[in-house]
């Protein structure tokens, strides 16, 4: 975490892109892959920003954090030193059973 001179908060994120990400995103629609790629780069800039509704997750999934890529669609990742691991991808159902 960096400051620049005026003060605000600058990061600089290293995305990982996993490999059961990755084989999955190659499944999706265009439409989705499309969707995936904005969010992220929104990610890059406020991984905060209300649209993702970044959030961490329990359970199954303990120790990863979910954003909304659409409505139905959720890329899962975890937190590392200094980068993020996005890890899996895949719908709201698939990925928790409701």
């Amino acid at each position: 975490i960096l400051w620049n001179s005026m003060s605000n908060l600058i990061r600089k994120i290293k995305i990982e892109l996993r490999k059961p990400f990755l084989q999955k995103l190659e499944l999706v629609s265009p439409s989705i892959q499309k969707q995936v790629y904005k969010r992220i780069s929104l990610f890059k800039l406020d991984p905060f920003d209300s649209q993702l509704r970044n959030h961490a997750l329990k359970g199954k999934y303990l120790g990863f954090r979910s954003i909304d890529i659409t409505y139905d669609y959720r890329a899962l990742f975890r937190e590392c030193e200094n980068s993020v691991h996005f890890t899996y991808l895949d719908t709201h159902k698939e990925l928790y059973g409701k």
